[in-house]
This record gives C-alpha cells, structure tokens and sequence, in this order.
C-alpha cells in the first residue's frame, strides 16, 4: 500500500516540473517526504540534456564514463539537506557528493555557509583515512576563533645555515640553536668561528656539545601562537632549508648526498619555486595551527600539506580527487 503522506507529494507535483520538493530546514536531516521516485525520474532525463557533462567521469586513460543516475539523485538530495535548490544542486554537479556534504557539515561547525565550505574544505579518501584539506584562510580562522594570538616575528628573514663540523650535515638555521629570548643554547652546542682557540674547540668537544659552524645563509619565517587560555605560548619556524629538504623547494640537500659526497640537487615544487614567502608563511601558520588550535582544525592539512601527502603537482589534482567519489 501506497504511503498516504507519500501521496499527498505526488498529487502536489501534478502538472508541475518533477523537480518539485518539498520545502524542508536546511539545518535538519535529509527530509523523508520528498518523492524519490520524482528525483529518480528526473535524473533520468537530466543525463541527456548539456546538464549532464557536470557529471561526467572519466576512466584512468582520460575517456569519459557514461553518466550514473545516482550522481544526479545524490546531488540533488545532498543539496537539499545543505538548503539547496535542485537547479543549485545539478549545476554543481560531480561537485556535489558524499565528501563535499562532509565537508559542508564541518564548515558549518566553523560559521561558513554552504558554497564557502566546499570552496575552502575538501575530503580526499585513501588507504590511511580521510585527508581534510583547508583553505589556510580557514585554518588562520580557526586559530584567531580559538582565542589564539598570532605573531609572525620574521617573515622570510635572511638567517645563518649551521653544519656540524664532523659530519659535514647541515643541521638547520640560527633559530633552532637559541632559545625564545635570545640566548644560544651552550650546553648542547659550540659554534666553531674563524679565530676560535684551538683549546676551546676541544673542551666543547670533551663535553660531548655539537660543534657547529656557519656554511650560508637560508629564509626563516617565525610563528608565535599565543593561546592563554590553555597555558601554551609557542614559536614555531619554517625555513627554506626545512622546504628543500622536504622536496618542496629547489636547492641543495642538507643532507642526501650522490656516490661521489656532492649534496643531491632537489627540483621542488613549481608553488613553492614561484611563491617562496607566501609558501613559508602558510607551512608555521598550518603546522602550528593543528598544535595550538587543534580543537577547532581537527588534523586538517593545508593545501600545499595535502599535495605533499598526496605526492601531487598541483591543487587541483587535489580537487579531482575530492570529486571523484
């Protein structure tokens, strides 16, 4: 036997375009009233109309799958619970899934509307669990949200490069050698400088401290979050060294080396190649993000972090694969 509340939604759409649905609150769970079958019937004739191609698919080698009926019905009921009008719905198209819906529903837990959270929130599958992608206009959301206090105190500033004397390994820029209020942190380290006595050099060494020495210069950029509330008052750094050595940006490696000792050349990204300082400010403003503000971040990555897990070249390889669902 027929639902009779079933039969009051078809007899209302009589004469009328079969997208018509019921109203529903847009901040409840997927209505139960629309007609299905309506939706189903709908899609149908939307997979031979120019509507289609935002749902077309294609295989490995780049030829375009046929149109599945239930894109279009997810899309559709998808949109309706986010407040969406059907027409909304199928211009988004692929778009519109299972992952963008999670991804609305997070944004929501953030303050943002519908459109904003699957232009700034992705969800990306794979073997080791969902990858959430933010926007890092999100992510600095997120922290200020929390109560956090933001200050970059360098930004792609010029710093001294230190190696370990033995080894020949760069260990890393100036920064990570001092503590936060200046002073070098002399009971780990020495610095080996042109006119060091000889018996300096080997004192430090009897302690058992890291001699280190200036090779160059790299770019460091400096975080400090400051979130009273939960006692925590962290600098965190990010320097160009620290983005080669992650394959990120081009320059030599501070520590792989060919069969002959020379450090291996690395190419990078072409993101970072062409935006350095942005790039180095958004690395400390996600890592330290996730640290400080991990209430409200929830283990989301930047785009350029997901790009790095990921091993893709570009942001929308990132995209497709949060639509191919």
């Amino acid at each position: 036997m027929t639902d009779n509340k079933n039969d009051k939604v078809v007899k209302s759409t009589k004469n009328k375009p079969t997208t018509s649905i019921s109203k529903h609150d847009p901040n409840t769970s997927l209505n139960p009233l629309f007609d299905i079958d309506a939706i189903e019937r709908f899609a149908e004739s939307v997979k031979t109309s120019k509507l289609a191609k935002s749902f077309q698919k294609k295989d490995k080698d780049g030829n375009p799958l046929p149109v599945e009926t239930a894109d279009i019905v997810a899309a559709i009921s998808l949109g309706m619970d986010m407040g969406l009008a059907p027409a909304a719905a199928l211009s988004m198209g692929k778009k519109l899934n299972a992952n963008s819906y999670f991804s609305v529903l997070r944004g929501r837990e953030l303050g943002l509307g519908a459109i904003s959270s699957m232009s700034k929130i992705y969800v990306i599958p794979t073997n080791n669990g969902d990858v959430i992608t933010l926007d890092v206009g999100l992510i600095t959301k997120c922290i200020l949200d929390s109560g956090t206090e933001m200050h970059y105190i360098r930004d792609y500033e010029p710093t001294p490069l230190f190696a370990d004397v033995k080894s020949g390994d760069i260990l890393g820029h100036k920064y990570l050698f001092y503590n936060d209020d200046g002073t070098f942190k002399d009971d780990s380290f020495f610095i080996l400088r042109k006119n060091t006595p000889a018996e300096d050099t080997q004192k430090a060494n009897d302690e058992g401290k890291i001699i280190i020495t200036k090779v160059g210069i790299t770019y460091v950029t400096s975080l400090r979050l400051v979130r009273k509330s939960n006692n925590i008052d962290k600098v965190f750094h990010y320097s160009i060294q620290d983005a080669i050595d992650a394959e990120l940006h081009e320059g030599f490696h501070s520590k792989h080396k060919d069969a002959k000792g020379n450090r291996i050349w690395i190419s990078g990204r072409d993101n970072w190649n062409k935006n350095p300082q942005t790039m180095l400010r958004n690395r400390p403003t996600s890592i330290g993000g996730r640290i400080v503000a991990a209430d409200l971040i929830q283990g989301g990555y930047s785009m350029d972090e997901t790009m790095e897990i990921l091993n893709v070249d570009t942001p929308e390889e990132v995209i497709n694969l949060a639509e191919e669902v």
